[in-house]
């Protein structure tokens, strides 16, 4: 899928849905806007300046404070490029020409391109993609998800982030979910909670900390694309929900090879006929979930239970593909060994931990995990999925 240009944001609206938008959003507000641009911007490049100041001073400076100086620069820069987005997003002078797109595909681009910045983060970003095709300008809506994306990495204070895509039953619409802790809960006091509803009163809204620009950039396309916006707080925690308007009536070609919508005999005819897959299971039920869920898809599946036998057998027979039942240190570093998620082969685990079907990255790694329980139904799209991605 090709990449939509957010730099099409630069086109004009025509006057009525111009105004329209325009005064959707009050004069005040505009300015509130750009006074906190402003504000962002004077905080970096304050920062730069006393760097800049230092080295003057002393005619030295070191590798660490040299990246912090460039890191303020680029913010600096990348808050001065939001506020002019967010500037024509609040004037109504972006034009939309509306398409049927899939959100999960367009949720899958928009963490390739951030792939860099997820592995410098350390982050696993855990998805869960089910049915949600949406109508709307493929730019806009591609600007929102990055904007989003960047918006919850400042803000994320632990290892993973939750992202999932669904269908709501009545009124039929795409669901957008974003979960992530925005504070670390051992850090907080006993009286956290109370505090935190003190100050969210006094501010009278959400908290100040987490409205930087990504966010408002966030809000104005929610507001030119119609999308509502359910965001809910604790403490250290951030839940956000984006809710589309109503959904096309067609299902998207990723929600297809995730939720296995094609017909058995399609399925048996993919072109997979002779994929090595290589499968670590040292559970029955597991290897007996493999063979059922494979047998019609020309695939060559050889199962072993011991991690000897897999070393053995890889350095024989380099796989296509690996399944694995159970994960553990010695596992682990086997499989990344083998590079198994990233320039490897891919990966899939199998566990009665899961539901239905997920996928997490870390930006260079990814995994594809299966529930026992749908296995049967679930795995072989997992596993086209996943040798798509390879």
């Amino acid at each position: 899928m090709t990449v939509p240009d957010t730099g099409a944001l630069r086109r004009l609206a025509p006057p009525a849905a111009s105004a329209a938008l325009a005064a959707a959003v009050p004069q005040a507000e505009q300015l509130l806007l750009a006074g906190q641009v402003g504000a962002e911007v004077a905080e970096a490049l304050t920062s730069a300046l006393d760097r800049v100041r230092l080295l003057t001073e002393t005619g030295r400076i070191g590798r660490r404070s040299l990246l912090a100086l460039q890191a303020d620069l680029e913010r600096a820069r990348r808050v001065a490029m939001l506020g002019q987005q967010v500037s024509r997003l609040a004037g109504g002078t972006v034009r939309q020409a509306p398409e049927t797109l899939e959100l999960p595909q367009l949720l899958r681009d928009a963490l390739t391109q951030r792939a860099n910045e997820i592995a410098d983060c350390g982050l696993e970003v855990r998805q869960v993609l089910q049915p949600a095709a949406v109508s709307a300008d493929p730019s806009l809506l591609f600007a929102l998800i990055l904007s989003l994306l960047d918006w919850a990495f400042e803000h994320c204070r632990s290892q993973t982030l939750n992202l999932s895509t669904s269908l709501n039953e009545w009124p039929v619409h795409a669901v957008l979910r974003c979960d992530f802790d925005w504070r670390a809960p051992d850090r907080l006091g006993p009286g956290a909670e109370l505090a935190f509803e003190v100050e969210r009163a006094e501010r009278g809204g959400d908290p100040a900390a987490l409205d930087t620009m990504p966010w408002r950039l966030v809000e104005q396309a929610c507001r030119a694309l119609g999308v509502r916006i359910r965001r809910v707080e604790t403490a250290w925690q951030v839940q956000l929900t984006l809710d589309f308007p109503e959904t096309p009536r067609r299902w998207p070609k990723l929600v297809d090879e995730l939720t296995m919508l094609e017909d058995p005999y399609a399925m048996s005819t993919q072109p997979l006929a002779g994929t090595q897959v290589l499968v670590l299971a040292s559970r029955g039920d597991v290897r007996h979930i493999v063979r059922e869920a494979t047998a019609d898809m020309g695939m060559l599946v050889d199962i072993v239970d011991t991690l000897a036998e897999a070393r053995d057998y890889a350095l024989e027979i380099p796989p296509d593909v690996l399944i694995v039942d159970e994960r553990d240190t010695e596992v682990d570093q086997w499989l990344a060994e083998l590079q198994a998620g990233g320039s490897g082969p891919p990966l899939v685990h199998v566990s009665s931990r899961f539901k239905g079907l997920e996928v997490s990255s870390s930006g260079r790694f990814e995994l594809t995990r299966v529930g026992s329980e749908s296995a049967v139904r679930d795995l072989p799209a997992a596993l086209r999925y996943a040798l798509s991605k390879a």
